[in-house]
């Protein structure tokens, strides 16, 4: 079921992400749709989202006065479990499957290869910019500086991957295929970002 690549990151079959139809009688047949299902899970997870930012947790982060970076932390992490069970709680009930994206024995091998394949072209970007005379270090941060922002990012990737992985990219390759659906999902990505300090159209 699992195999390993050249890079030691678990890849799931892609197969076992699409619900089996046999096994789904007793939900709306228009479930089973990967565009019904794509605007249904973006929806919900958009509600989901939205509630915990409302009532959840400002009330949350009332022990925090200060608004400390404790207070931030416990909210991105907070958001982060809602997500993942909003996730899960979605994949058995209306595909019926195991949430194979979740596993646990692929767990250590997924990020310790993610972290050293995304570090490694961070690196070698920085490295590139440095070299053209575009990169240079101007001041260093306190310690819990970049641990704040490693949590702080850290909520961030794994909000996108799961919207634009798991439910644009996933969802839409159903239909459309991989090349089409890489293209689909990068612009998604692209226009979300778009507003961003700096950011241009190209």
């Amino acid at each position: 079921n699992y195999c390993p690549n050249f890079f030691l990151v678990v890849i799931v079959n892609v197969s076992k992400l699409i619900p089996n139809k046999e096994a789904c009688l007793n939900i709306p047949g228009w479930m089973l749709n990967p565009f019904a299902r794509f605007f249904g899970y973006l929806i919900l997870i958009s509600l989901v989202l939205f509630a915990a930012g409302q009532f959840l947790i400002p009330n949350m982060s009332a022990f925090f006065s200060d608004q400390s970076i404790a207070g931030k932390l416990l909210a991105h992490l907070f958001q982060t479990l809602l997500l993942t069970i909003t996730y899960i709680l979605l994949i058995r009930n209306v595909e019926q499957r195991p949430v194979y994206e979740f596993s646990r024995s692929s767990l250590v091998a997924e990020l310790t290869g993610g972290a050293l394949i995304g570090s490694t072209l961070i690196g070698v970007v920085i490295l590139i910019m440095a070299l053209a005379g575009f990169y240079n270090i101007q001041s260093f941060n306190p310690a819990k500086e970049l641990f704040h922002g490693l949590i702080v990012f850290g909520y961030g990737a794994f909000f996108e991957e799961l919207i634009f992985r798991l439910i644009v990219f996933k969802l839409l390759e159903e239909y459309l295929g991989s090349w089409i659906s890489i293209f689909i999902s990068a612009v998604f990505f692209g226009v979300a970002h778009l507003f961003n300090d700096h950011a241009t159209l190209w």
